[in-house]
């Protein structure tokens, strides 16, 4: 068993290279942020490595044995380690080192997906994506929080009615046979939930 895995990570890791490397490259977008900075200033960037774990060999290889969910989690999981664990060492010296010089301020290596976060000046950025190891250096956006809406009284009056939409999929008629959600757990994945909301 232990072998079979061994082996379906060694085909992952060659199937996710290469071949011979280039330097990287920058965004466009993080192109266009960066024309308007001086070479000193701080910005914050993800740097993708060249070599990802081919998780579409991955799936194939564990379709054709089917695999148990359980096992292609760790199956999965393993795997990005692996790939992330056998390619940064050489960029993370290398950014430890810049940052012990000042030329990096702070970073932070992800296995998910083969990259990391490295907060330095514009000219380092450069540096980074000159690298053979690298493919492409991305802005890192920062997270915006969406402001909460004033809720009206005329808001709040409109909630109790059913909307159209309910009549036009004939909702009432299955409310009139006793069907009407009582009991039933709803779960959301949103940008937001206001969880007193009185919908919910």
């Amino acid at each position: 068993m232990k072998n079979h895995l061994l082996q379906l990570l060694l085909a992952v890791l060659i199937a996710g290279s290469f071949g011979l490397a280039s330097a990287g490259e920058i965004d466009p977008g993080l192109e266009k942020v960066m024309e308007s900075m001086t070479a000193d200033q701080e910005i914050s960037v993800l740097v993708y490595l060249n070599e990802q774990a081919n998780i579409g060999s991955l799936t194939d290889q564990m379709d054709s044995e089917r695999a148990t969910l359980r096992r292609r989690h760790e199956i999965v999981v393993r795997s990005l380690q692996s790939v992330a664990e056998n390619t940064q060492s050489s960029i993370l010296s290398y950014l430890e080192n810049e940052k012990a010089n000042g030329n990096v301020f702070d970073y932070q290596a992800f296995w998910i997906t083969n990259a990391i976060k490295v907060n330095a000046p514009v000219s380092e950025v450069k540096e980074l994506a000159a690298r053979p190891d690298v493919s492409t250096v991305y802005f890192n956006y920062g997270i915006e929080l969406v402001e909460p809406v004033e809720v009206k009284e005329s808001s709040r009056k409109d909630i109790a009615n059913v909307e159209v939409g309910l009549y036009a999929v004939r909702a009432d008629e299955v409310w009139a046979m006793g069907f009407d959600g009582t009991g039933v757990l709803v779960a959301n994945m949103d940008t937001g939930v206001d969880g007193n909301h009185p919908a919910l």
